[in-house]
């Protein structure tokens, strides 16, 4: 036979199969794709695989080259040995027996035909073993070994084919069948590798994406894609359903959500929008409340990215993820308050007030201006808790609590606030004129003075205040309210119900009170306090009747205290 008439034989036998492979690549994803999972349908599809290779076995030997009556060549070496190494054992132990049984009904030298079947599958079993986890990349060089060597093989077996011309049949097809089969096996495992690696990719984006909505689910957060031309938002729910909780969703329009947000959101997020819009803004994420009925915001959480854009630069899309977090906004609203608001008053409360006047002294620094700080504090407070109980004090500290609210929202003030017992404090920021501050003390004294009514009697309480200017009378909050707290004390001690401003004398008057004390603890220990007795005369007699015992501090460097100077002092000390 003609070295071309056997070539040209051969070529229609290969394109025969490399057209059945093609269908077989193309009609058995999707079937794969539903059989993949657990080991039984793993089997099914290594069934099925073995099944359908087997018929495109079938379909090959119906077409071969028909060398002689009894002689007959095509490209089930080919089929065999990529079965084998891209599917397994079972797969091709399937085909190769389904093909081995039609071979055999043909009849004519069936045992060449099958030991080429049998060595062709060893071959693509052992290259399996061999590559087993790097099928989806292998390289030309591998699968064209691999097909020299199957086909080395099926040459080598002509020698088994019965009478004599064993050469002859070996020196037509040595060249058809090594160099022209190994080529198609280099192709069609080209192929099957492309499509194998395919799959994979397939596979692991599903896998991915199952894991992405899992996480999505978990975190309770949603996906939405917004269309920077149309304005249309395309969202994707990974929790609840849509139809079960509409408004807790985004709209699909962007117009129509800029619409329902909050008036004090509503300016910064269409800012946001036009930015990103402009190109100017590539990611954001941050907070906004949404309305969705008649007397109901929702904290709505955004983060997103600029992801395309046109062959001009121009923003196309933002993708980005969405979340309800109006549950947590109000835990954290109320965590705040219990930090920083007073629960009787609702006034904010000394933690509150010294991150306040902390902030509002650095403000005062930098812009080189002027702040007073009044601290007062209520009069006879203690006999209203004794006499009515603490219930009716506390009805007296919210009523007391509203009027000065009440009185810096009339003046225009920065913030009032109750940092103790009965103790409140102002700060006047932006102070222009001292007298301003005397005159809120003023006011504050004359509206705490007013009578309340409290359960029914009526109830008076005076104030006692205390201002301190920065940064005349200190550089820092800590400094201020204590200097405030001493010309409190000043107005308590001068009478109460009145105010003054601290000055230096009250400070050295306080250091001059603590040295006192400090030195009058050691006279007592070192006996340097002296007591002398003043006689008592009956002036009519002339007869003493009694004697009066005078302490008398002798301090060995000011010499002779006299008692007014330390005797206060030890009262009120408890000495």
């Amino acid at each position: 036979m003609a070295n071309s008439t056997l070539l040209l034989a051969m070529l229609q036998n290969a394109v025969i199969l490399l057209v059945l492979m093609l269908v077989y690549v193309i009609s058995s994803r999707p079937f794969a794709d539903e059989l993949q999972g657990t080991a039984s349908r793993k089997r099914a599809w290594r069934l099925v695989s073995g099944l359908m290779m087997g018929g495109m076995g079938i379909l090959i030997v119906s077409t071969p080259l028909n060398y002689s009556d009894s002689i007959i060549f095509d490209t089930r070496s080919v089929l065999i040995s990529l079965a084998a190494l891209y599917f397994g054992w079972l797969p091709t132990l399937i085909a190769g027996v389904i093909t081995a049984l039609y071979r055999l009904w043909l009849g004519g030298a069936v045992l060449t035909g099958i030991l080429s079947i049998i060595s062709s599958g060893i071959i693509g079993l052992l290259w399996r073993h061999r590559c087993k986890h790097r099928l989806d990349s292998l390289g030309s060089v591998e699968l064209l070994a691999m097909g020299l060597c199957v086909h080395v093989v099926l040459v080598a077996l002509m020698f088994t084919l019965p009478g004599g011309g064993s050469w002859q049949v070996i020196v037509d097809i040595i060249l058809p069948v090594v160099i022209g089969f190994s080529l198609l096996t280099l192709l069609l495992g080209k192929l099957l590798s492309h499509s194998l690696h395919a799959e994979q990719l397939l596979r692991a984006t599903r896998a991915n994406a199952q894991r992405l909505s899992l996480a999505m689910a978990v975190s309770g957060q949603d996906l939405f894609e917004l269309d920077l031309q149309s304005g249309e938002i395309h969202s994707i729910s990974t929790t609840e359903s849509p139809e079960m909780y509409p408004d807790r969703h985004l709209l699909d329009n962007i117009d129509a959500l800029l619409g329902q947000l909050h008036p004090e959101d509503a300016p910064l997020i269409k800012e946001l929008l036009q930015a990103v819009r402009e190109g100017r803004l590539e990611d954001w994420e941050g907070d906004f409340r949404q309305y969705i009925n008649a007397d109901e915001w929702v904290w709505i959480h955004v983060a997103g990215r600029l992801v395309s854009r046109d062959e001009k630069g121009k923003p196309l899309t933002f993708l980005g993820t969405y979340l309800d977090v109006t549950a947590r906004k109000l835990a954290d609203e109320r965590l705040w308050k219990q930090a920083n608001i007073d629960k009787v008053t609702g006034l904010p409360n000394r933690s509150m007030f010294l991150e306040k006047l902390d902030s509002e002294v650095a403000r005062a620094s930098k812009n080189r201006s002027q702040l007073a700080l009044i601290y007062l504090d209520i009069d006879h407070f203690k006999e209203v808790n004794d006499s009515l109980g603490h219930e009716a004090g506390d009805l007296l500290l919210q009523q007391l609590a509203t009027r000065l609210r009440g009185l810096v929202q009339e003046l225009g003030l920065d913030l009032v606030a109750r940092i103790g017992g009965d103790e409140f404090t102002i700060i006047l920021t932006e102070l222009e004129d001292i007298g301003l501050a005397g005159d809120t003390a003023r006011a504050a004294l004359e509206t705490i003075a007013e009578v309340f009514s409290i359960g029914g009697q009526q109830v008076h309480v005076g104030a006692s205040a205390g201002i301190t200017i920065y940064p005349e009378d200190g550089s820092s909050g800590e400094i201020l309210l204590k200097n405030a707290d001493q010309a409190m004390y000043k107005a308590k001690n001068e009478g109460r119900n009145c105010y003054y401003f601290f000055t230096p004398a009250m400070q050295e008057a306080v250091n001059r009170k603590a040295r006192i004390l400090s030195e009058l603890r050691e006279a007592l220990q070192s006996s340097a306090l002296q007591v002398y007795y003043q006689p008592v005369v009956d002036l009519a007699s002339g007869a003493m009747v009694k004697v009066e015992a005078l302490v008398r501090w002798q301090h060995p460097e000011y010499g002779m205290v006299p008692p007014d100077t330390f005797i206060p002092a030890a009262e009120e000390s408890g000495l």
